[in-house]
């Protein structure tokens, strides 16, 4: 045999029960669930606690139109709350009751309702070959006039969410002042429920910068090596890393791989502009026709994660490495074994072609005197300085 259930005839039968229960000092807290757009009511609980925390009843909007009802055995302090599926949002959230047995909402007989506002929009910020992102990314939603509703900022992990959005079309847009955000630009329809966007806007990489001083003067020209221990493909360097290559004269240690190259601005500054998460070594290089600079550190093991990295500590020229030939002429043979002194200190030794090397130095006058067995030479005066 077939029958139906009318909610209508439901829902006038509880409105006479409480109207005869009333009578019998129960009372019952009623009202609607609200909504301008279609919603699945019966999805919205409304709760009773006491003032305490306590849960004394629950219950769900009726499906056909979010009618709700709810008895009290007895007065006193409660709150009423609507807890929607999450990221549903509802004006009021809760309300207060101070149940008397005469002149509150309940006792009176008062609809109390809750309104819906919205639901929620889910997404999130990655970095470049990664399924999170960073922290402090502006996303904008737009609707379909262009027109910003609403702005949030990703957290931890690159998560965003727009909350209080009604059914229709909208356009999220992620930008960054220093990061290259590509796909920015997202469309999404919300419904009947939240909208969860499975694509991501991807950040390419971030900023990594630092700065190079001597004796607290900036120095520029100085060159400055990415490098990691892993295979770096072109394609997943930035567009102005592709071309660069190692300066001359630079020799990259056994096990790195070589990622980009920039130079230290006459302001002493230097930065890569997008560098994707992973673990580097960065090394300071410079060196003329006949020295070379000995910066203070020599390379740097350090971790680029989901945000801009700059050097806390400024490298440091700390001197000059110079080097020079003793041999017989200009184009002559170098001579082995010559003993080179500096300001009358011992300071290097000629290998077999005659070539040696002063670390350390600093920028001033010098006198360099070579002693070679059987063979004598005239001391001479240099002005040594980075710019010779």
């Amino acid at each position: 045999m077939a029958f139906h259930i009318n909610f209508n005839e439901i829902t006038l039968l509880l409105l006479a029960l409480f109207k005869f229960v009333q009578l019998d000092d129960l009372v019952g807290c009623g009202g609607f669930i609200r909504s301008n757009v279609p919603i699945n009511y019966s999805r919205v609980e409304v709760k009773l606690f006491t003032k305490l925390g306590s849960l004394k009843y629950q219950t769900e909007g009726a499906p056909n139109n979010g009618y709700y009802l709810i008895p009290l055995y007895d007065k006193g302090e409660y709150v009423l709350r609507v807890e929607p599926p999450s990221g549903w949002s509802f004006e009021p959230s809760s309300v207060e009751l101070t149940v008397d047995g005469s002149t509150d909402a309940c006792s009176a007989g008062k609809d109390i309702d809750f309104t819906f506002q919205g639901f929620s929009i889910l997404g999130k910020v990655v970095s470049q070959g990664e399924d999170v992102g960073p922290p402090g990314v502006t996303v904008q939603l737009l609707d379909s006039a262009g027109n910003v509703l609403q702005v949030d900022t990703t957290g931890e992990g690159g998560a965003y969410g727009f909350s209080r959005v009604l059914p229709g079309e909208y356009t999220v847009l992620a930008k960054h002042l220093s990061w290259d955000v590509q796909d920015p630009r997202l469309a999404v329809k919300v419904t009947e429920d939240n909208a969860v966007i499975s694509k991501s806007p991807r950040v390419a990489g971030y900023d990594v910068s630092g700065e190079v001083e001597s004796e607290g003067d900036p120095i520029g020209g100085v060159h400055f090596i990415l490098a990691s221990e892993s295979t770096i493909q072109d394609k997943a360097r930035p567009a102005d890393c592709k071309h660069s290559r190692p300066p001359a004269g630079f020799v990259l240690p056994s096990g790195l791989s070589f990622h980009c190259l920039v130079t230290s601005s006459k302001e002493g500054r230097f930065a890569f502009s997008a560098v994707a998460p992973g673990s580097y070594v960065l090394l300071p290089f410079y060196k003329g026709d006949h020295m070379e600079f000995d910066m203070a550190p020599s390379q740097v093991r350090f971790s680029v994660g989901h945000g801009s990295y700059k050097f806390d500590k400024r490298f440091q020229v700390r001197g000059f490495s110079v080097g020079g030939r003793v041999g017989l002429s200009n184009k002559g043979g170098g001579i082995a074994g010559a003993q080179v002194f500096l300001d009358g200190r011992h300071a290097a030794t000629t290998a077999k072609d005659g070539t040696f090397r002063l670390e350390n130095m600093k920028a001033g006058q010098y006198t360099v005197e070579v002693r070679a067995e059987g063979l004598a030479f005239e001391s001479k005066s240099f002005k040594v300085t980075p710019a010779t």
